[in-house]
């Protein structure tokens, strides 16, 4: 064998073997780069929860935990069902259909979380013409929690 063709030979083989490390390495980078992306997605959801745990820590959730008809109006017993203090609670009924107001709102004040309003029960007062309509009310209650945020919920009521 001519040296000149050993020479071609292993100069092939050592592309060859370039070739070979090259494409392993090439290998080796996309299974760290996907390793990489996933930490990095897993990072991310993590965030995510640790923010809406903290996002939950701070809010309120006032909610009606029973009612019932009390001469002209209503009395609703609500409850805090959220992980943070409500402040400005306050409560009026709407026409179901229309969203209009009927009779006045009625301040409550704070409700801790977890408190029930069972000993300062809310009372809203309706004009005497609203039962004889036997339209569809609803309870409004209204509250604003530690986030500085208000927020709304309602309650239908039948006649």
């Amino acid at each position: 064998m001519s040296a000149s063709l050993a020479v071609a030979i292993a100069g092939l083989a050592i592309a060859l073997g370039g070739l070979i490390f090259t494409w392993r390495e090439r290998e080796n980078r996309k299974r760290e780069i996907d390793l990489l992306r996933r930490q990095v997605e897993a990072t991310e959801r993590r965030t995510e929860l640790e923010e809406e745990t903290h996002e939950a820590s701070r809010s309120a959730n006032v909610y009606v935990k029973r009612g019932g008809r009390d001469g002209l109006g209503w009395t609703f017993d609500l409850e805090n069902g959220g992980l943070a203090s409500a402040r400005n609670v306050r409560a009026w009924m709407i026409r179901a259909e229309t969203g209009e107001q009927v009779g006045s709102a009625v301040e409550l004040g704070p409700l801790a979380a977890g408190e029930r309003t069972s000993e300062r029960q809310l009372h809203v007062t309706l004009p005497e013409d609203t039962f004889s309509k036997r339209e569809p009310l609803a309870l409004m209650i209204a509250w604003t929690d530690a986030r500085q945020r208000e927020r709304r919920d309602d309650y239908r009521i039948d006649l």
